[in-house]
Protein backbone atom coordinates (compact mmCIF):
# COMPACT_ATOMS: atom_id res chain seq x y z
CA UNK A 1 0.00 0.00 0.00
CA UNK A 2 2.63 2.48 0.65
CA UNK A 3 3.33 2.97 -3.36
CA UNK A 4 -0.45 3.79 -4.19
CA UNK A 5 -1.22 7.48 -3.75
CA UNK A 6 -3.24 9.13 -1.26
CA UNK A 7 -6.21 9.01 -3.90
CA UNK A 8 -5.46 5.64 -4.86
CA UNK A 9 -5.76 4.35 -1.16
CA UNK A 10 -8.82 6.26 -0.58
CA UNK A 11 -10.13 4.55 -3.55
CA UNK A 12 -8.97 1.10 -1.95
CA UNK A 13 -10.33 1.60 1.39
CA UNK A 14 -13.55 2.29 -0.29
CA UNK A 15 -13.45 -0.70 -2.63
CA UNK A 16 -12.57 -3.13 0.68
CA UNK A 17 -15.31 -1.55 2.51
CA UNK A 18 -18.06 -1.82 0.05
CA UNK A 19 -16.66 -5.22 -0.16
CA UNK A 20 -16.81 -6.05 3.33
CA UNK A 21 -20.55 -5.00 2.97
CA UNK A 22 -21.19 -7.51 1.21
CA UNK A 23 -21.75 -10.89 1.83
CA UNK A 24 -18.01 -12.76 1.48
CA UNK A 25 -15.57 -15.77 2.15
CA UNK A 26 -12.76 -15.66 4.57
CA UNK A 27 -10.16 -15.92 1.76
CA UNK A 28 -12.26 -12.91 -0.18
CA UNK A 29 -12.01 -10.66 2.84
CA UNK A 30 -8.82 -11.05 3.65
CA UNK A 31 -7.50 -10.46 0.07
CA UNK A 32 -9.75 -7.18 0.16
CA UNK A 33 -7.25 -6.05 3.04
CA UNK A 34 -4.18 -6.92 0.91
CA UNK A 35 -3.04 -9.22 3.91
CA UNK A 36 -1.39 -12.34 3.45
CA UNK A 37 -2.15 -15.96 5.03
CA UNK A 38 1.36 -15.87 6.59
CA UNK A 39 0.20 -12.28 8.16
CA UNK A 40 -3.60 -13.45 9.33
CA UNK A 41 -1.44 -16.45 11.11
CA UNK A 42 0.63 -14.27 12.66
CA UNK A 43 -1.69 -13.90 15.57
CA UNK A 44 -3.65 -17.00 15.37
CA UNK A 45 -2.89 -20.21 16.91
CA UNK A 46 -2.44 -21.50 13.53
CA UNK A 47 0.33 -22.57 11.34
CA UNK A 48 0.22 -20.68 8.18
CA UNK A 49 -0.42 -23.62 6.51
CA UNK A 50 -3.97 -24.19 8.31
CA UNK A 51 -5.00 -20.82 6.85
CA UNK A 52 -6.12 -22.16 3.91
CA UNK A 53 -8.28 -24.68 5.27
CA UNK A 54 -10.00 -22.45 8.14
CA UNK A 55 -10.82 -20.01 5.09
CA UNK A 56 -12.54 -22.96 3.48
CA UNK A 57 -14.04 -24.13 6.01
CA UNK A 58 -17.75 -23.88 6.88
CA UNK A 59 -17.65 -25.22 10.30
CA UNK A 60 -15.36 -23.60 13.57
CA UNK A 61 -15.27 -22.70 16.43
CA UNK A 62 -16.19 -19.04 16.93
CA UNK A 63 -13.50 -17.87 18.78
CA UNK A 64 -10.90 -18.81 15.48
CA UNK A 65 -13.49 -16.62 13.32
CA UNK A 66 -13.41 -13.42 16.14
CA UNK A 67 -9.65 -13.88 15.92
CA UNK A 68 -9.25 -13.97 12.17
CA UNK A 69 -11.68 -10.93 11.73
CA UNK A 70 -9.38 -8.89 14.70
CA UNK A 71 -6.60 -9.83 12.50
CA UNK A 72 -8.11 -7.80 10.16
CA UNK A 73 -8.59 -4.67 12.01
CA UNK A 74 -12.49 -5.91 12.73
CA UNK A 75 -14.72 -7.28 15.71
CA UNK A 76 -17.02 -10.09 15.31
CA UNK A 77 -21.07 -9.71 15.56
CA UNK A 78 -23.15 -13.04 16.47
CA UNK A 79 -26.98 -11.49 15.58
CA UNK A 80 -29.78 -13.82 15.93
CA UNK A 81 -32.67 -12.95 14.39
CA UNK A 82 -35.90 -14.65 14.44
CA UNK A 83 -39.20 -14.14 12.83
CA UNK A 84 -41.38 -11.20 14.01
CA UNK A 85 -39.14 -10.38 17.28
CA UNK A 86 -36.57 -8.15 17.97
CA UNK A 87 -32.94 -9.10 16.31
CA UNK A 88 -29.93 -9.63 19.17
CA UNK A 89 -26.70 -9.19 19.09
CA UNK A 90 -25.00 -11.71 21.21
CA UNK A 91 -22.71 -9.71 23.42
CA UNK A 92 -19.99 -12.30 24.79
CA UNK A 93 -18.28 -12.74 21.78
CA UNK A 94 -15.29 -10.68 23.51
CA UNK A 95 -15.13 -13.55 26.56
CA UNK A 96 -14.13 -16.01 23.43
CA UNK A 97 -10.66 -16.09 24.17
CA UNK A 98 -10.59 -16.64 27.88
CA UNK A 99 -12.57 -19.99 28.12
Amino acid sequence: MDNFTPQEKTEIQEEADKLIAEEMMLRELRKAYYLTQSEIAKNLVLEENNISKVEKQTDFLLSTLANYIERLGGKLKLVAEFPEKQTIIIQSLTDLNND
